[in-house]
This record gives C-alpha cells, structure tokens and sequence, in this order.
C-alpha cells in the first residue's frame, strides 16, 4: 500500500529519489533504525540512525538520517526498484542489514528529471529505500522469530516446506556452527539466529546466518569465562533461542551464575545488557525470551527463590519483577489471549500461573502441573495444556478461564518437548520416541507409535503435516487426524539433533550435529 503523503528524508539539500511501498501506511510515531555498513566513507558508515519523526498536520511525514559526514536531504519521489537484479545485490550487500528489496515493476523514474550525481542517487536511493523497508515492516508475514515461532505454539501460517529431504534432495545449503549450542533458528528479516558457546575458550554469543545463502554474517560474543562446570548431556552452555522484534535481537545466558539479557541490533552490536537474576542450576537454563508489546519478559525459575523479569525493549530497564518460589524449573513462557485478554502462562511449583504481562500481577493459579517442567504451554482456546517430568510425569488440560480446573490429566507424560494442538487433537512427543495423540476435549489417547529412540526437540506444523525430528537426526514427518495417522516420510541429516525446527518461506531450517570422531555442528536449509 502505497501512503498518499510523500515521505521526506532530510540529508543536505540534494533530492535522493527512493522506492518504497508502506506497508503499513507511515504513522506519526518515533522509532529509530540503527545502520551499519562496511563501505569507508558512505551514509551510515559510523552507524547512523534512521530516524521517523513526529508530523504536523498537513505536514509531510519526515525522517532524518544521521551520521559522521552526513547533512539533510529532502526526498521527493521513488525509484530504486528499477535498477537492475546485479545492482540492486551490491547495495543489498552494501546495506547488508536489512532484508532483501521488493521489486516492483520498472516504471518512468523521476530521479532521471533530478540533478545530482547519479551514483549518489541510486545508490544512497537504494539504502535509504531498504532502510524504510526495515523500520516500517521489520518482519516478514512467514517469519520465526522466536521460539517456536511467531505464537510460540510451533505452527507456521506460511508456505510449507517439502515433506522429504537428504544430503542430494531439497537441500538448499549447509553451513558450518562454530562451538555448541541446543538453542533452535530463529529467521527474520533474511537472517537466520543462533546462539553457540564454546567450552575451550570458554565463551557466548550469537550467530547471523545469511537466511539465503548460509553465509555467515556475523558473530556477537556476549560472555567470556563464567560457564557452569558441569552439565548432563541433554544440556548446553546455549539453550535458549533468541527473540527478534522491531529490529532488536533479545537472547539470555546463564553466566557466572546468574541470568544475564542482552540486546542486538540488526548488525550484532550491543544495545544493552542487563544482570536480571540469580540462578542456582541443576541442569542449564534454556528460557528463550518473551516478546509482548514494549517489553522483553524472561523467566528464571530455580532452586534457590526464582523470578519471573520484564525489561524495556528499548532500554533494559526492569519494569515490573515477579518474585517466584524455590523449585527447579525451565520453562519458556507465552503471552496466550484468553477470556479476551493477554495473559502470561507459565508452569511449575505445581502450579499452573497467569500473570498479567504489563504489570506482573498474577491474575489466577490452578493447582494440578508438577514442580519441574520444560515445555512451553498451549491452548486450544478452551484448554491450557501443559506437561511435566519432576517428580511426577504427566500431560494435563486445565480450563483457560482459571475457574474450571483441571479437566483431564494423562500418566502418558511428556518432559522436554513442547505439544502441538491441531485440528481437536493435542500431539505430543515423548522422551522415549513415542509420540501420542489425545482427543483435546477428554484426554483420550487416539493414536500411539513408537517413531526413534528418543525425542528432546519440539514438533511444528505446516501445511497440515507435522515435522517431528528426533535426537537421531531423523525428522519423521506425520499427517492424520482422529485415530488414523502415519508417517508420510523420513529425513535424515547429520547424526543427532536437540533444537527444533524453524519453518519460514517454504523452507526448515535445522540444527543438527555429526558425531564421527569429532562433533560438528551444522544449520541446514531446506527448500525446493
């Protein structure tokens, strides 16, 4: 959609014609963009900021580009999108912190009526049309940009990816992951997002994966030293995945004994970091943050009196905390609409809680879950499904409203993986390599099949067909309903496998390792 007012981007007197579509139209708000880019002496260079100001009416909307060197320019019209395919890929590599331009169909290009150098015009054109594309539609409608993707319930909404895949079918590319983590991809804005950590050396950061390619792009180290000196093999120094919204990147590590959060931008470089609790851990840590409006939520349940942390998206500074008992727990919590209302769901202490994610206060808590649990809730709208493994191992459905209790519990239980709800149905997959089905209304187990030797990767949904990948590396790829179910395909890549899945594009990325007699780590892309 394409906004009746003309933007204006102000760097020296000199018209700079760009393309751009908005999508959605231009509001008078503030947000900033922070740019990078490798070329001395260009726009951005020294990281300059895009800037959307505040209009007046009947006043065209503004933004300002600041930067070492860099002055006003008004913008008057756009045109970028005409140049050709080979162009356009050096400014995107130019601008290699924004996603890829839309193209649009070649049409009259008033910078040919404009005066001023045309390189300069087409080229800052260009970065200045991918800068809008990035601030004002940051992400794309199929991306995964958290755990278990854009709801957290391990659906995708976008085009699925293919059903079957090898090292010579449907591979797009592979791409080598320096140390070891367990955390799952995360794809947004044309990268894909991992975090590592190395035990020589001991170290933490983030990855960014060409999403394309596989090109590494950069590498953020976030924590040196300070890594916990022993841990059981389901477990790594970086297990939780990262969050991306409004072009920051927010990721939590286990560090010197403590829950540390970190901010990125699009480029890998630190916005903030912030110490947000203690932690006494038996096992890891592995809560990926939680995105919900202008802040980033994290939980840090553990033995020694744990807590549950908002912080601003923006700056780091801590918004509400709420002070949890002392258990053992490691969960990734969600943001659930339920009784026409967010809530934050979250699970342990034997209980199931719901807290008011804008200021913390716990709005109801139903008795029922056990103490330790790993899995990320789900709901069918009716029912809050949760699991659980420490002490006692169960799946359970409690009434979404908080009133009705717990409606059906099972002793067929699931510990690591989280659940899927599809189509009246809730599919789970057990550590064992079982996966069990049970009709969502009354718990009753529909279907049962021992599929590999043990599961502690979550499954997700596209296109109808479920993709369940086991620690063998096999993703077992299912698709049923009621009582009838199979499996329609197997895929084997690498030799083991503890993250899950990410589907965006058509495409599955995923993290597996090779054993052999030295353990590598590689991020696979798969796609037709």
């Amino acid at each position: 959609m394409t906004h009746p007012r003309q933007p204006l981007l102000t760097v020296g007197a000199l018209p700079i014609p760009v393309d751009f579509r908005l999508n959605p139209p231009l509001e008078p708000h503030r947000s900033t963009l922070t740019f990078a880019s490798r070329r001395a002496g260009a726009p951005g260079a020294s990281g300059s900021a895009f800037t959307l100001g505040r209009s007046e009416p009947r006043q065209r909307p503004s933004l300002r580009l600041s930067g070492r060197g860099v002055n006003r320019i008004p913008l008057q019209s756009s045109c970028w999108a005409r140049r050709r395919s080979d162009d356009a890929s050096e400014l995107h590599r130019f601008a290699g912190e924004f996603p890829p331009p839309v193209f649009f169909p070649p049409r009259e290009c008033p910078a040919d009526r404009v005066s001023g150098p045309r390189v300069m015009r087409s080229r800052l054109g260009c970065v200045i049309g991918f800068g809008l594309l990035a601030l004002l539609n940051p992400l794309r409608g199929d991306d995964w940009p958290s755990w278990r993707g854009p709801g957290r319930d391990g659906r995708s909404a976008g085009d699925p990816p293919p059903r079957e895949w090898s090292e010579q079918l449907n591979l797009r590319w592979r791409a080598p992951v320096p140390g070891r983590g367990h955390s799952s991809p995360v794809v947004a804005a044309g990268k894909v997002l991992l975090t590592t950590a190395y035990d020589d050396d001991p170290r933490q950061g983030v990855l960014a994966y060409d999403a394309e390619s596989g090109r590494l792009l950069w590498e953020k180290i976030l924590h040196r030293g300070g890594l916990e000196p022993s841990l059981s093999r389901q477990a790594s120094h970086a297990s939780a995945s990262v969050a991306w919204d409004d072009g920051r990147i927010f990721v939590a590590f286990l560090h010197q004994r403590a829950i540390h959060v970190s901010a990125l931008d699009p480029a890998g470089v630190l916005l903030w970091q912030m110490k947000v609790s203690d932690y006494v851990t038996v096992r890891a840590y592995g809560g990926s943050p939680l995105i919900h409006g202008d802040l980033v939520i994290v939980n840090a349940d553990h033995k020694e009196g744990g807590r549950i942390v908002a912080l601003e998206k923006t700056s780091g500074r801590e918004r509400w905390v709420l002070e949890r008992g002392k258990f053992q727990n490691y969960p990734s919590p969600v943001i659930l609409k339920l009784d026409s209302r967010h809530q934050l769901i979250t699970a342990g202490g034997n209980m199931l809680t719901s807290v008011d994610p804008l200021n913390g206060r716990i709005l109801w808590e139903v008795a029922g879950p056990t103490e330790t649990t790993v899995t990320t809730p789900v709901t069918d709208g009716r029912s809050i499904f949760i699991s659980g493994g420490f002490p006692r191992s169960h799946v359970s459905a409690i009434a979404a409203d908080g009133k009705g209790g717990v409606l059906w519990q099972s002793g067929s239980g699931i510990y690591v993986p989280s659940m899927l709800v599809v189509a009246g149905a809730l599919v789970g997959l057990q550590d064992t390599g079982r996966v069990v089905v049970w009709r969502a209304e009354d718990g009753e187990e529909l279907w049962r099949e021992k599929l590999d030797r043990e599961f502690f990767s979550s499954p997700v949904l596209a296109g109808g067909l479920i993709y369940a990948t086991a620690l063998s590396g096999v993703t077992h790829v299912l698709q049923g309903s009621g009582t009838k179910w199979s499996v329609v395909a197997r895929n084997q890549l690498g030799d083991e496998a503890f993250a899950s899945p990410a589907v965006a594009g058509g495409r599955i990325y995923l993290r597996h390792a090779r054993q052999g007699g030295q353990r590598e780590e590689f991020l696979w892309c798969v796609g037709k």
